[in-house]
This record gives C-alpha cells, structure tokens and sequence, in this order.
C-alpha cells in the first residue's frame, strides 16, 4: 500500500474544513505526509520491493502536500527554512546554472590562471623593496586581486545575461513559474558566489605568497596576515559586487553585445578613482584655482550617481597593521548595499518591461 492511497482520507477531511482552519489543516496534512514518509523511510526492504511508478507517485504526492501549503502565507514564512528549494526552485536552479556556466566557461580558467600569474608577480615584486617587501607584496597583489575579480564578474554577467538576451535563450529560461526579478536574482547570487570562490582561492595564494616574501627579514612595519588580510579581501569583495551589479542593470537595457563589458569596466575604473578625484579638487588642485572652480560643481553632481568605491579599499589595515576607522568603514559597507540593492530594483524594472520577440 503506498503512500498515495493513505494520504488520500486526510486530504479530503483537510480538504473540507480548510475554509475554516486553513493553517491547521494545512499542518496536519503536512505531519500525515511526514510520518508516512518516514515509516516507507525506516523500512528500506519494503521500499525497495515498491514499483518505480509507486515511489514516483509517492514523492508526487508529498510536493503536492507540500505545495498546497505553501500557498498559506504563514505556513510560508515557516516552510522557508525547511524547504527553501520548494520555495524558489525556478531561481535555485538559475543560480546552479550560473554556478556550472561560470565553473566550465573558459573566461573563468582564463582569468583565474591571470590572478594566479599576478600573485606571482606580487610575490616578485617584494624583491623590489628590501625595507618592506611584505608590504609591496601585498600592495601589489590586492590590486591584482580586484582587477581579476572585476573582470570575471563583468565577463560573467555578460555570458550568463547578456548572452541570454541576444541569443534569445532567455524566453525559455522566463517559461518557469517564476517571475523575471528571480531569473535575474538567481543570475546574480551564482555569479557573486563564483566571484567568492575565486576570491577564497587566490586570497589563500597571495596569504602564502607574501608569508614567503621576506620570511628571513623582520621589516619595520608588519603586517597583519588575519583579521585585517581577510577583511581587506572581503572589501574587494564588496567593490565586485557593486560593479556586478551595475554591469547587470545595463545587460537588461543594452542591446550591443559588448556594452555591459565595456561600461562595466568604464564604471570600476571611474569608481575607483572617484575618491582621489574629489580629494585633489576639494584641497584646490595644487593651486590651480581655475580647475577647482570648473570641476567642483561637476565632481559634486556626479557624487550622488557614481559610488566611491575607494571606501572599499581597505589594504592599509593589513598593511601597516592600522586599524580603519570603524563609521568610515560602516559607511563604505552602507553605501556599497544600498547601491547593489539601487541597481538591482533598476535592472529588475528594465528587465520586466522588456519585450522579446
């Protein structure tokens, strides 16, 4: 007797005092289906002796139980924790895709055999200073880091959106039953749990590579190869994530195959630079009273459209093991989520009136 036949009576008692207590019969059926489960469960001969269109019919007949309560808004809330992959399985599978695309894209292994060549060169270039060569190490490999990073994110978003989009294969991605901020959602969290990865990966080879820069010379300044390398690693981290994001707000409106690669990078760049920018003019410009004035008003306008991400850069902490000013470094961290948060409601806009023949 499977699992079907006995869930039958249960369900239709829910079934008839749901208008009622809709939450409490959603609950029982729940727990009926549960403890059937479990008794197949704990009796692995009988289940083996079951046909494949029974087991089949089994499992069918739990999402259908577990479906039907999903629909209640309370027992939602709760199911989440349990059966988070009932609940948005549409944008789960988006991000593994994302997860396999950006594992067997060949830009992925390119750009990751380039960080592995520039955390070499980060640890040739301590060769270069014999005071610090922990220091220039690290300086040196952090900006390797971010621009390996950068670069495969950008590359990323392209391939697994923008692709998506000028091949079209996006309408059949949209047949889920799942609206289209999750199709790109799912997108987004695959390639930020890449870009992780990758960062993990070489965070650990620049770590070993500045530990073996300069072991037999105790430098002035040390460095601090804990807390403070990884914090600075998750700043960059942070910088990825705002630059992913707004290089997908502009795939859902480009048109051009290449703009997103080409304006994602236009934006880390000029992003980055914002700060230095701002502080050069706001202290006169080495005097040159007629370059402030012009550029002030403009640098302040362009302030509330182009993030700094120059707060995100935290690589002095490790570096000369000096602790960062703890509301410049929460501001940096506000302004980077509130930016990812700006973008992503932009992309989700443009993306649901977009229109695919």
């Amino acid at each position: 007797m499977g699992l079907t036949s006995l869930l039958q009576g249960p369900r239709r008692r829910a079934r008839a005092s749901s208008a009622g207590i809709p939450v409490v019969a959603g609950l029982l059926r729940l727990a009926h289906a549960l403890v059937r489960l479990a008794v197949l469960l704990m009796r692995p001969a009988q289940l083996r002796l079951c046909s494949p269109l029974q087991r089949q019919a089994d499992r069918n007949c739990i999402d259908s139980v577990i479906s039907d309560l999903l629909r209640k808004r309370v027992v939602r809330r709760v199911s989440f924790f349990f059966f988070p992959t009932a609940v948005f399985p549409p944008m789960w599978q988006f991000f593994l895709s994302s997860w396999r695309s950006g594992f067997r894209n060949r830009a992925f292994l390119g750009i990751f055999l380039l960080g592995v060549a520039l955390v070499g060169v980060a640890y040739l270039s301590a060769s270069f200073s014999p005071r610090q060569p922990r220091t220039v190490a690290l300086d040196v490999g952090f900006s390797s880091l971010r621009f390996c990073l950068v670069l495969f994110a950008i590359t990323l978003i392209q391939d697994l959106v923008g692709r998506d989009i000028e091949r079209r294969t996006v309408v059949l991605s949209l047949s889920y039953p799942l609206n289209r901020a999750g199709y790109l959602f799912g997108r987004y969290l695959g390639t930020l749990a890449l870009c992780a990865v990758a960062a993990i990966i070489l965070g650990l080879l620049l770590w070993l590579a500045v530990l073996l820069s300069g072991a037999h010379y105790e430098q002035e300044f040390r460095v601090d190869l804990g807390l403070a390398f990884w914090g600075a690693l998750f700043g960059i981290w942070l910088d990825v994530a705002v630059v992913a994001a707004f290089t997908l707000w502009i795939s859902t409106l480009s048109t051009v195959p290449l703009l997103p690669l080409a304006l994602g990078a236009l934006f880390a760049i000029a992003g980055r630079a914002l700060g230095a920018v701002f502080d050069y003019v706001a202290k006169g410009a080495d005097g040159q009273e007629d370059l402030a004035v012009a550029y002030g008003p403009l640098l302040e306008i362009i302030r509330w459209f182009l993030p700094d991400l120059s707060r995100l850069d935290w690589r002095v902490w490790p570096m000369y093991s000096v602790s960062p000013d703890v509301p410049a470094l929460c501001l940096g961290i506000a302004i980077a989520v509130l930016y990812v948060g700006a973008m992503f409601s932009l992309a989700v806009y443009a993306f649901a009136r977009r229109e695919f023949s």
